[in-house]
């Protein structure tokens, strides 16, 4: 077969359908963003944790509204102030778009993958007008479409597997 086809390159050199992936910010090699998310996990299941153990959680009402309207109209990520701040999906999720994205730009050249981001990021728009509005009390009686939320972001992840 080495005949025919040739030394096979490594998995860490094959360079992709395109070769102008390699000169994008962070793409010609995985350990930027291997590095980036140990540090992500680190800090969310270890140091932030740990930080936080022995402090009242903090009062960000005003914070957190102005924080995710602005969420909404880039449609970017948050991690909402709880008694448990992360959960296991969302650390999750984020490791796991962060490498399915980086692969996908790396590997794959088929812009028609831009509809799974676009997906996200429409049901990330409202699950953060969902997340803004709760923080009123006023509001909650409003809010009985948390539920739908739940179901869209399975049928994201359906969609996308």
């Amino acid at each position: 077969m080495e005949k025919i086809y040739g030394t096979a390159p490594s998995f860490w050199d094959f360079k992709g359908e395109g070769e102008y992936t390699d000169r994008k910010f962070l793409m010609s090699t995985p350990f930027p963003i291997a590095l980036t998310l140990t540090l992500y996990l680190w800090f969310v299941l270890k140091i932030g944790p740990e930080l936080m153990k022995s402090r009242k959680p903090f009062n960000l009402t005003n914070t957190i509204v102005a924080y995710n309207i602005v969420q909404v109209l880039i449609s970017c990520h948050i991690v909402q102030v709880k008694e448990r701040q992360v959960t296991f999906l969302h650390v999750y999720h984020h490791t796991i778009m962060v490498i399915c994205t980086w692969s996908i730009v790396k590997y794959i050249k088929n812009d028609s993958t831009v509809f799974f981001a676009t997906i996200n990021s429409l049901v990330h728009v409202v699950m953060y007008a969902y997340y803004a509005l709760s923080v009123y009390p006023s509001l909650t009686k409003y809010l009985w479409w948390k539920k739908y939320i739940t179901i869209m972001q399975l049928q994201h992840k359906t969609l996308s597997a």
